[in-house]
């Protein structure tokens, strides 16, 4: 609730569309200051794909800034800054829907065709969208991303503190129910004294009754003997209330010792049998990252959601990223910016989805800055009831390089003015140049 107010306060003081969303581009909020355009796109499939994307793009971690781009379902301006709490993405907050001094009105229209919306209602539509300058959209950015970073260190107490809270609370709810326990067991012992205490205090007024009625008469001494034995039964029978309780106590004391010892047993089988198992699952793992590092080209296995989750070593030697940087990154972070390579990837998605298996052709961007032209497959793989797809990307430089030398020569061939013949072992024609 606190987090929509603070939304709806930055919205309404900025004058721009906000939103809080999960790291994938889900919304967790609802949104602010929203225009009817972005309203219009997000009712079509593909325009709530492509917001969906373009939200997780705009929201994936950087610690040097917010991002800023366009949106790829309308080409208006957003940006964006990641919510970090102690070092773990949980959000993201969006900002943007603004239309800067640089759009291009056929550009923008061309967005209707893809999304599949009327062009006439995306002009009246795209009439009442918020203008700004680019530089003024960047400073609300750049403000979006410090009021990020102090969320980020607050919430980062609070958990801390929440931590502490519940520590506490755990460890005052034990030392409760062992008082209680205690209680019960000192309160059971004080009732058992007192029965005993009560039954000699009325032995001893029957002892003083015997010794007057004594003194009375001789004649009933035999009587007050009769009653003395039966008084010295009933202490006896006291006593030995008293010693069975002790017996009891005590063999109630080596059955929970027994208990103990048998649990320990228990706990040391357990911890054995486990760490035989994970001896098995490091050796099944050395053997599966062999195989992945001995692959040709790049390995990889992204989730639902198109993040990288394994990949091999040859892939972070291609690309130029450390395993820490990869295990942050998500599918179209390598064509940012390549409308063209991110096309064919969705493309090549929506195959995986409907068919299981699908390939595209793409321009890997690397750490810096350089480009390759890959080849990519992907097959869809259920693990864990979770849906996954895997696949190979292969470096096809050479592969481009070959068939525009084999397109020159061709070319080469049919201008040529002399005869040019391809001849198998047995003297047969197989290609010949127009001259021939």
């Amino acid at each position: 609730m606190k987090f929509k107010k603070l939304q709806d306060s930055f919205s309404a003081a900025t004058g721009v569309a906000s939103i809080i969303t999960e790291p994938d581009g889900t919304a967790i909020t609802q949104p602010s200051g929203f225009c009817n355009l972005c309203n219009e796109i997000r009712k079509t499939e593909i325009g709530l794909r492509n917001c969906q994307i373009s939200d997780s793009m705009i929201g994936s971690p950087n610690k040097e800034g917010p991002k800023i781009q366009r949106c790829l379902s309308g080409g208006l301006l957003d940006g964006g800054a990641s919510i970090i709490v102690g070092g773990k993405h949980i959000a993201n907050w969006l900002i943007g829907q603004v239309l800067d001094e640089h759009y291009e009105l056929k550009d923008l229209v061309q967005y209707a065709d893809e999304i599949g919306i009327r062009q006439d209602i995306y002009q009246s539509e795209l009439v009442k969208v918020k203008r700004m300058t680019e530089q003024q959209f960047e400073n609300i950015c750049n403000f979006l991303f410090l009021n990020v970073q102090q969320i980020s260190k607050y919430a980062l107490k609070n958990l801390s503190l929440v931590q502490e809270v519940k520590t506490r609370k755990h460890c005052e709810l034990e030392i409760r129910s062992l008082n209680n326990e205690l209680e019960i067991k000192i309160r059971q012992r004080t009732q058992q004294l007192e029965e005993i205490n009560q039954s000699v205090e009325e032995s001893n007024a029957m002892l003083e009754e015997m010794n007057a009625e004594l003194e009375e008469t001789n004649a009933m001494l035999e009587e007050t003997n009769a009653m003395l034995e039966e008084e010295i039964t009933k202490r006896q029978k006291a006593e030995e209330v008293i010693m069975n309780f002790n017996k009891e106590l005590e063999t109630k004391v080596i059955e929970r010792t027994n208990q103990l010892q048998d649990l320990n047993t228990i706990l040391e089988e357990e911890i054995v049998e486990k760490v035989r198992a994970e001896n098995e699952l490091n050796k099944e793992r050395v053997f599966t990252d062999a195989l992945f590092n001995s692959a040709p080209g790049m390995i990889y296995l992204y989730d639902e959601k198109s993040k990288l989750v394994r990949w091999n070593k040859k892939h972070e030697d291609m690309t130029g990223y450390t395993s820490e940087e990869l295990a942050d990154m998500n599918l179209l972070d390598w064509y940012e910016g390549d409308e063209t390579s991110q096309k064919a990837i969705i493309e090549g998605i929506k195959s995986v989805e409907q068919k299981g298996f699908g390939d595209a052709e793409a321009i890997l961007q690397k750490k810096d800055g350089s480009k390759i032209p890959m080849y990519f497959t992907a097959s869809s793989v259920i693990i864990d009831d979770k849906l996954y797809f895997a696949g190979i990307g292969i470096d096809i430089t050479e592969r481009k390089l070959l068939n525009e030398r084999l397109q020159k020569y061709e070319v080469l061939a049919q201008n040529a003015n002399d005869a040019m013949l391809f001849i198998d072992e047995e003297g047969n024609i197989l290609e010949a140049n127009d001259a021939q």
